[in-house]
């Protein structure tokens, strides 16, 4: 009975290899990046729903994450779901449905969201308005007709925020989903600051005639996983993606600062424009919650990041 079940264990695991392997061969379509629409912002599409890093988590990553969960709710005075069952929402950006995560998903993920999210202040979470974190799996968004599996999608007008773990089957998703944290959050903060969609204050710092999402202008609008990776091909700008809308440019500037600061600062020396954004960006989120001060930058600077997942497609 028990070689039965080994035998059905390796045919199962060899069968999702042979069709992820026949998937990168016939060049199936390998996610999004970020986007946004209205007041949803719906966040990279899934190429597989694998373990996370391709293993169960070790004894060294496992934690109580329901303890865990509830101190972090109680913390910001949110609420952090994983156990509701099937979801099916109407968001501003279509229909969403997502389920349940499993337990040692939730485990390997617990330490990466309390680790982001514990940067903040307080206060500076309340400000924005967050109300509830879903953590969730096989979150799908079906707007306009295109139904899209995503790692996280954001509704405004509930102020909750829906992050889908069984995105991180590839060793740098570690990594891509402490970005898609802040990155998130932040069109959230941008939603009540009343600039997510209009910014002319923003526009007006790019090179002049630059207009996003207009190839002939400079702006391309890429949503491949690719387009999210840092490069300095695109002078004024982190990643090819951020030239493709406002919203999502603000949001990357934010993320990267969060997760890769001395980067973002040493983009900066070398190029004007980035240095205004990253000086604006501080402006802004001084003058809307006093605790993002200075004192904020250098305790996130002192963070070591590994750089290479942010600027390569590990396989």
């Amino acid at each position: 009975m028990k070689s039965k079940r080994i035998f059905m264990t390796i045919f199962l695991c060899i069968t999702a290899l042979s069709i992820l392997d026949a998937q990168r061969q016939t060049g199936s379509p390998k996610g999004t990046e970020i986007g946004t629409s209205g007041l949803a912002i719906t966040i990279i599409p899934l190429e597989c729903n694998f373990p996370i890093h391709g293993r169960e988590p070790q004894k060294a990553d496992v934690i109580n994450y329901k303890i865990e969960f509830k101190k972090l709710a109680d913390k910001y005075n949110i609420i952090i779901d994983w156990h509701t069952g099937s979801y099916r929402d109407e968001i501003p950006d279509g229909l969403m449905t997502a389920r349940n995560a499993n337990d040692w998903e939730l485990e390997a993920y617990a330490p990466i969201l309390i680790s982001e999210l514990s940067l903040y202040p307080v206060i500076f979470v309340q400000k924005a308005q967050l109300k509830r974190i879903i953590v969730c799996r096989d979150l799908w968004v079906d707007s306009r007709g295109r139904n899209e599996n995503v790692s996280a999608t954001l509704d405004n007008k509930n102020k909750t925020l829906y992050l889908c773990i069984s995105y991180t089957y590839k060793v740098n998703n570690r990594y891509k989903q402490r970005r898609v944290i802040h990155h998130a959050f932040f069109h959230m903060l941008d939603d009540v600051m009343g600039l997510i969609n209009k910014d002319s204050e923003w526009a007006k710092i790019n090179p002049e005639g630059f207009n996003y999402g207009d190839y002939g202008l400079g702006g391309q609008y890429d949503r491949s996983s690719e387009a999210g990776l840092l490069t300095d091909k695109y002078p004024g700008f982190l990643n090819k993606y951020s030239t493709g809308y406002l919203a999502d440019d603000k949001a990357d500037i934010f993320a990267y600062m969060m997760v890769l600061y001395h980067y973002v600062e040493k983009r900066a020396k070398k190029d004007k424009v980035i240095e205004a954004k990253m000086q604006l960006m501080k402006k802004r989120l001084k003058q809307f919650c006093s605790d993002v001060n200075s004192n904020f930058w250098k305790k996130v600077e002192k963070i070591k990041r590994n750089i290479t997942p942010y600027k390569t497609l590990l396989p």
